[in-house]
């Protein structure tokens, strides 16, 4: 969702602004994506770190027996 917004950016912000045209869009795309990848990220690290745990305590418990 951030690079689609990203790139939603440039198409309705970025190429009229390289052309010289001043587009009347208020939205903060940047701002928004940048929020999406935080939480992505946030919730990728939480995901390696869960299965990082269970990959260990089954590992531990395979070793202990």
């Amino acid at each position: 969702m951030g690079v689609d917004i990203y790139l939603t950016f440039w198409q309705i912000e970025g190429w009229p602004l390289l052309r010289g045209e001043h587009p009347g869009n208020s939205f903060s795309f940047i701002q928004f994506a940048a929020s999406c990848f935080k939480v992505s990220f946030v919730w990728l690290g939480m995901v390696i770190c869960f299965w990082s745990y269970v990959g260990y305590a089954a590992f531990t418990r395979s070793r202990v027996v």
